[in-house]
């Protein structure tokens, strides 16, 4: 997964370790941490079974199939937040440009009615010089 928020990669270093805890495997500060890296560099489950299957033998299934589904979890629950964010980003758009349309009439009546007071205030030096 890239850039893992500080936070989200110290819970799932710490569920990682608590799985692994489960499963009686050999557990040292070192594995959880090479589980996160394989975890940043997106090791495909295949992949991590080759690399851990030292470590946890027996286990080595059942923790990389654990483990993608907690990953695959974390992106869909990070993808619906990108998904509702981008839905918000177009509703946003789409008001904007009536708004802007708004606007810009108002600025015209503004401009009209200036006009107009100019106009009214030319009459009457135009009145007031001719009288």
């Amino acid at each position: 997964m890239d850039n893992l928020g500080t936070e989200v990669s110290n819970k799932i270093r710490s569920a990682i370790k608590a799985k692994l805890i489960e499963l009686e495997a050999y557990v040292d500060d070192e594995l959880p941490d090479y589980i996160m890296v394989m975890v940043a560099n997106d090791r495909t489950k295949k992949q991590m079974e080759d690399d851990l299957g030292l470590f946890l033998n027996e286990n080595t299934v059942a923790f990389t199939t654990w483990l993608h589904n907690v990953l695959d979890k974390l992106r869909k629950v990070t993808l619906d937040e990108v998904a509702k964010k981008e839905i918000d980003k177009k509703k946003k758009k789409k008001k904007d440009p009536k708004k802007k349309e708004k606007e810009k009439e108002k600025e015209k009546e503004k401009k009209k009615a200036k006009e107009k007071e100019k106009i009214k205030k030319e009459k009457k030096k135009i009145i007031a010089v001719e009288e």
